[in-house]
């Protein structure tokens, strides 16, 4: 009798514990749950190699709590609007109207996506801009060593739609909600969020201290030391501990360009279908890259538009897209 109670007691027990469920097909795939600071992942289709590239990315996105921040300022003070100008094409765009923005909690990453973290989501898929304008390499390669090669180094030769792809991917594996920033969320963050301490550049006074740029990373051609695209926290982070906001690639965002108004206050939203007369190829980058010699390219509020339709070939296409890359948003 005390054997049967016993028996009945320990099915008892067994019936209000919670598990966790991680199941394991043939292949070694792993199905699970796991909870970060940022939200809980289900992991789907992810190999036990990947699972930690990926684990790492998501431990390095950092939160920008809620604040008021002056979006299009050249420093802190809503006085100094920033009107240098990108295109080539058309050089009295402005980057003003400068307005002041109340933008809710979201995370971005600390580093631009790595070469290792496209591999450990996207497999075996390339991203779209196999091309560097470097004649000594063969151009069969996403990346290449003279530019900068290696799992830590940030990825280049991404188009806005592989930058896309890549957070579609990461999504269906993880369960989360990752997305380019948009032009709010990465001024804001570039400008440190609400420990924002009015910099001229993005963590800095002097953007060589915070950006491989011309004169630390290209000035001295393909031999020299620090030639290229590099592997993310190597210099100075910004107020919030973001690395390469303003230098290395350039990142894409989710806008096609439009001019701000005073109406858009409260995390302005995308806008694409307005933009240029419904153009949708007329996006946005941010942030200078590593070729680039002019130091307004490194200022927190500077844009620069990017009209694929305005290069007249798939060479001239591939090769502004060699200077590309991102950084993921999650909200």
């Amino acid at each position: 009798m005390k054997i049967k109670i016993l028996a009945s007691a320990i099915l008892c027990l067994a019936a209000c514990v919670t598990f966790t469920a991680c199941d394991e097909d043939e292949t070694g795939i792993l199905y699970d749950r796991q909870v970060f600071p940022v939200g809980e992942v289900v992991w789907n289709g992810v190999s036990e190699n990947d699972k930690a590239v990926i684990t790492g990315l998501i431990n390095n996105m950092v939160k920008v709590e809620n604040t008021l921040f002056y979006m299009g300022a050249q420093l802190k003070s809503t006085s100094l609007a920033n009107y240098f100008a990108y295109s080539k094409s058309d050089t009295a765009t402005w980057v003003g109207p400068v307005i002041t923005v109340s933008m809710s909690d979201y995370y971005i990453g600390r580093y631009e996506v790595t070469q290792g973290e496209w591999k450990a989501v996207m497999g075996n898929v390339l991203p779209t801009g196999r091309y560097c304008k470097i004649p000594e390499v063969e151009r069969n390669a996403a990346w290449y060593k003279e530019t900068g090669l290696g799992d830590t180094i940030a990825a280049y030769n991404i188009s806005y739609d592989d930058a896309v792809a890549f957070c579609e991917a990461l999504n269906a594996k993880t369960g989360l909600h990752f997305h380019l920033p948009t032009e709010a969320q990465w001024e804001c963050a570039a400008r440190g969020g609400r420990y924002c301490l009015g910099y001229r550049y993005i963590g800095s006074d002097d953007y060589t201290e915070t950006s491989w740029c011309y004169s630390n990373a290209c000035a001295q051609g393909v031999t020299g030391s620090n030639y290229g695209v590099h592997e993310g926290g190597q210099l100075k982070a910004n107020e919030l501990g973001l690395c390469d906001m303003s230098g290395n690639v350039a990142e894409w965002v989710q806008n096609s360009y439009y001019k701000y108004s005073a109406a858009d206050t409260i995390n302005p939203p995308l806008k694409n279908e307005t933009a240029l007369a419904g153009l949708g190829d007329t996006l946005i980058l941010r942030g200078g890259t590593w070729t680039q010699q002019k130091s307004q390219y490194y200022c927190p509020a500077n844009r620069r538009k990017f009209i694929r339709s305005s290069y007249t070939s798939e060479e001239s296409l591939h090769s502004a897209i060699a200077y590309c890359g991102f950084r993921l948003a999650l909200q």
